[in-house]
């Protein structure tokens, strides 16, 4: 019984996850990530309940799989096995560990590694774990707004709420203690600072999240099967709170979605002209994306397309001027080529929170010399 009520508080966990909804609908592994994590979590357990040839087979096979669906999955691969150290022991942890470790060794350094890396916004490390432990529990995203101000209270309470609950894991002696603590704080927490990323993003914390929700499902259902009123009526609170959390997330991921290129692309359709824009890689990656099955290209004003690769270039337009201005955030950073006095704004379209951002779109007032 106790079983089931923790798989029960764990699939509500997870499948209202605003952050696993998110990024299991992106193209970038996570999906695939989140449920052969769970695959290396439940072999792993049944390790426990018998050590066999076979069962290392299984766990070796999800580890691999785990591992080729995203590297971040390795600080959850090693908590399991730190986590099976005082249950099996060492050398069984060892035993079920070093195959699945071998075969990652090997894909790293004869492929993996040679990948060429991306990058992102640099020094954002603080607004990855506000954001995470805020948004991965149903608060807010860092912001500008008085909500987004909230993060910052509500990511401490989370944060501190799970020392508290892996503390207590310790102290009431639970088998699965060291897991917990090496995969939601130790080894997130050691891999940041031997690794030194240039960028950081909140989904880089995924399966220290999805560890966080294994142990408050472990606490949930321990408190479920107490049967105690006040306990579960608090139990019951918190939970749905993390629910309305979430599902105010992901109605905003509906209704904004990932920006709004798709309407941007039918005004710029509708009125065609020169397109400037302030970070022209990020606006002419979707605008080309979206505008692919247009008759005739949007076009760009000469000079756009400097420096970017060539699929994210798009047809420069003859004209000397700009008509269409996109442009991310205020302040504004305009390039050369715009004067705002000379712009109108013409349409301002959001986005979910950690999924895009939001864009303003301005356009050349009638008459007007946009330098």
């Amino acid at each position: 019984m106790a079983g089931s009520t923790f798989h029960a508080v764990l699939l509500v966990l997870v499948s209202t996850s605003y952050l696993f909804v998110l990024y299991g609908t992106e193209a970038r592994g996570y999906s695939p990530l989140l449920l052969f994590l769970w695959l290396v979590y439940d072999t792993g357990e049944n390790l426990v309940q018998e050590f066999s040839v076979r069962r290392i087979a299984v766990f070796s096979i999800a580890v691999l799989l785990a591992a080729l669906s995203h590297l971040s999955a390795l600080t959850f691969i090693a908590a399991v096995l730190i986590g099976l150290i005082p249950r099996v022991g060492f050398m069984r942890a060892t035993i079920a560990g070093i195959f699945p470790v071998v075969l990652v060794g090997v894909l790293w350094f004869t492929f993996i590694s040679k990948l060429a890396q991306a990058s992102g916004d640099i020094g954002n490390e603080l607004l990855a774990i506000i954001n995470i432990f805020s948004v991965g529990f149903g608060g807010p995203a860092v912001g500008a707004t008085l909500q987004g101000v909230f993060a910052f209270i509500v990511a401490p309470i989370v944060a501190i709420s799970l020392l508290f609950l892996v503390f207590l894991s310790v102290r009431k002696k639970d088998e699965q203690a060291l897991f917990f603590a090496a995969g939601i704080f130790m080894l997130p927490i050691a891999t940041w600072l031997v690794y030194q990323p240039g960028y950081t993003y909140a989904r880089h914390f995924l399966p220290a999240l999805f560890v966080a929700y294994l142990c408050v499902a472990r606490r949930m259902a321990l408190v479920f099967e107490s049967q105690q009123p006040q306990m579960v009526r608090g139990v019951i609170f918190v939970l749905m709170l993390f629910i309305g959390g979430n599902a105010a997330n992901n109605f905003t991921l509906c209704v904004y979605g990932r920006g709004g290129y798709e309407k941007i692309v039918q005004l710029l359709a509708d009125d065609r002209g020169a397109i400037v824009s302030d970070r022209p890689f990020r606006h002419q990656a979707l605008l080309k994306h979206y505008s692919e099955n247009l008759s005739s290209g949007l076009a760009v004003l000469k000079g756009q397309n400097d420096g970017l690769p060539e699929w994210v270039q798009m047809k420069e337009s003859e004209a000397a001027e700009p008509k269409w201005f996109l442009s991310i955030g205020n302040p504004y950073e305009t390039p050369k080529e715009v004067d705002l006095a000379h712009f109108e704004l013409v349409g301002v379209f959001p986005s979910a929170p950690l999924s895009g951002w939001e864009v303003q779109l301005f356009k050349t007032l009638p008459g007007k010399n946009v330098r």
